[in-house]
Formats: structure tokens, C-alpha cells, sequence
């Protein structure tokens, strides 16, 4: 015996399932634009064993936001055989904001340019007065407005020299910009990942 299935159901049920698809492209789209954590919407961040991994708590895990990106590249597109070399030192009891820019595009990186920015944040108890020598990989799939998907990978050794000063409360601020080449912001970013190796 089969049952007839009123009209005023058949709406309601298609009103829910809009108002459900219209939401999971909000939420997708938030992940997309808006401040991640990293390991979401296919993005990740490693940085395990090195100074970078968030903290000696381990509750400073770096984030990922929309930016714009400086006129120089520290960074230019790999594969290469040899990692550009970016330094910068800090004092304890001093605050240092420190920023590189990763160019993913062949065309470099331009003052405007729509960027991602990986933010690493380490406090003054992380810090001990020697040289910390890491490798930061970025590698990354986007397509541009126009154009079709493109992969690319950049890698820059970075050396942080601490020295001792007086006590008080330090914190590191590296950000790591990843210039995709255009100010016009990508069409999709289905994948940014960074890898932190070394100290």
C-alpha cells in the first residue's frame, strides 16, 4: 500500500535542503577567506621538532589569513637546488615582528599582490640564546582568475640568531607570505601546506 506524500511536504523538504546547501558553501567559503587554524579546509602547517611548532606548550599553533604581499620575494618558485637564505636576530626582552615573502608565481612578488599568511607566534619561555637554522617548504595548488590550476613549491632557509638580554617578556613574530603573483585573488586554493624542518 503505498502512501501519497502531501505537496506542502515535498516544500518544506526542498527549503531544508537549500537552506543546507546554501550553508555548507558559507562554511566552506568562511574556511576559504576568512582566519584558519592550520589542518583545515586542506590546508596544514607541520612543524613538529622544530622552534616553530606552536610553543613549548604546544598551544601556539600557527594560523593562515588572506594578505597582501610586500615587492620583494625572499622566496622564489622551486623546485630549486639550493633554498634562498633569509636571517634576522632578536634580543630577549625585545618583540620582533619578521615577515617573508614566498613567491609562487614565475612573475615574482609585486606590492599588492593577494597573498595567504601563515602566522608563527613564540614566546619568551621558547627562547634560548643560540642560532636556530630551519627550512620552511611551501607548496601550493591554486587557480588563477582565467587561468587553469597550477602547482607550485618554493623553500627558503631561515636562520634566527637570539641573544641574551635582559629578562622580560619576548615575543616572535614570523609571518610567512605567500604571494600567488596577481592582485586579483585566485579562484580556488584547493591546497597550502608548509613544512618547517631543521632546529
Amino acid at each position: 500500500m503505498s502512501r501519497k506524500i502531501g505537496r506542502k511536504t515535498v516544500y518544506v523538504g526542498t527549503i531544508v535542503g537549500v537552506l543546507a546547501l546554501v550553508a555548507g558553501f558559507a562554511m566552506a567559503a568562511a574556511f576559504q577567506t576568512g582566519t584558519v587554524n592550520s589542518g583545515q579546509n586542506g590546508y596544514s602547517a607541520n612543524v613538529v621538532g622544530t622552534i616553530w611548532a606552536g610553543g613549548a606548550t604546544g598551544t601556539l599553533l600557527p594560523t593562515l589569513a588572506p594578505g597582501a604581499s610586500s615587492n620583494t620575494c625572499n622566496a622564489a618558485p622551486g623546485p630549486v637546488a639550493t633554498p634562498y637564505a633569509s636571517s634576522f636576530s632578536v634580543t630577549t626582552g625585545t618583540s620582533l615582528t619578521e615577515s617573508l615573502y614566498f613567491g609562487m608565481s614565475a612573475s615574482g612578488c609585486s606590492a599588492n599582490d593577494f597573498a595567504e599568511v601563515w602566522t608563527f607566534t613564540l614566546p619568551q619561555s621558547d627562547l634560548t640564546a643560540k642560532t636556530y637554522v630551519d627550512t620552511f617548504t611551501v607548496s601550493t595548488t591554486w587557480t588563477p582568475s582565467g587561468g587553469t590550476a597550477t602547482t607550485a613549491v618554493a623553500s627558503d632557509i631561515v636562520s634566527m640568531t637570539v641573544s641574551a638580554g635582559t629578562p622580560g617578556s619576548t615575543t616572535v613574530v614570523l609571518n610567512i607570505v605567500v604571494d600567488y603573483g596577481s592582485s586579483i585573488q585566485p579562484t580556488t586554493i584547493s591546497d597550502l601546506n608548509v613544512v618547517v624542518s631543521g632546529d
